[in-house]
């Protein structure tokens, strides 16, 4: 965050999750507690705040820490999907938005879903991908564009062997260069 500092969400043994602060000037703790249920919470820098998005309390509300603060983000009309693990979603920034990408809904369904949200809470859910619905898939940006590979249907599934990827999160394109283990055993 800000290029100087990177900030870590950290769970001891108590189940208490703190944030911890590490920069050039070495390591301390922020005056914030994480929300409880949240420290698995997929977090994302978006306009120099850390965000916390979503919840292992299948809370769909967003959370940002400046300042060494928590406070919640206020939200539009729309809000993604409550998840039901957070760390089974997938969160990334590109062109100033936040990302959700996925995940495991409350009912323990995969999620087929692509939510973004900008530094002022305004959600918008985007079209649904070509991608099979997955949870605790890796997610990345780069090139400009989101790259989401892997994950699973359902919890112990078997893997998905996939990568997609979209310059808008509206378009998504499978992309072939790595081959499908499943296709070629076939």
């Amino acid at each position: 965050m800000d290029g100087v500092r990177l900030y870590g969400i950290f769970v001891n043994r108590a189940r208490r999750a703190c944030v911890l602060r590490l920069s050039r000037c070495g390591v301390g703790r922020c005056n914030a507690a994480v929300p409880d249920k949240m420290a698995t919470s997929p977090a994302v820098c978006l306009a120099n705040q850390l965000w916390l998005v979503g919840g292992s309390t299948a809370d769909s509300r967003n959370f940002s820490i400046k300042s060494g603060c928590i406070r919640r983000k206020p939200g539009g009309v729309s809000k993604p999907t409550p998840r039901g693990r957070s760390a089974w979603a997938r969160c990334v920034v590109m062109q100033n938005r936040a990302w959700v990408l996925g995940g495991f809904d409350a009912n323990g369904n995969a999620l087929k879903e692509v939510w973004s949200c900008g530094a002022n809470g305004d959600w918008k859910k985007h079209a649904v991908p070509a991608w099979p619905a997955r949870c605790m898939h890796a997610a990345i940006v780069f090139d400009s564009k989101m790259w989401i590979y892997g994950g699973v249907t359902e919890p112990f599934g078997d893997p998905l062997d996939d990568m997609w990827t979209s310059s808008d999160g509206e378009t998504w394109q499978r992309d072939t260069t790595i081959p499908n283990t499943r296709e070629a055993a076939d």
